[in-house]
């Protein structure tokens, strides 16, 4: 149906993921695991969020422990 712009789609965010060098790698194994294709998308939208999740916890965790070393 829209397998094209499916691809497009699944090859900005590998092309992304690799530029940055957040989970490049993984993310273009997963890409060439399963193919071209909604489900493929939707899983690379999932392990962005996942990356996301924890790149601002981890980002968080280092603010909290810099403010409690200014405050001693």
């Amino acid at each position: 149906m829209y397998k094209e712009e499916i691809n497009t789609i699944c090859n900005v965010f590998v092309a992304f993921s690799t530029y940055l060098g957040v989970g490049g790698a993984l993310i273009y194994y997963i890409k060439e695991i399963l193919g071209y294709g909604i489900n493929s998308l939707i899983i690379l939208l999932v392990v962005y969020l996942i990356l996301g999740i924890l790149l601002f916890v981890g980002i968080r965790r280092e603010v909290v422990k810099n403010d409690k070393c200014k405050m001693d």
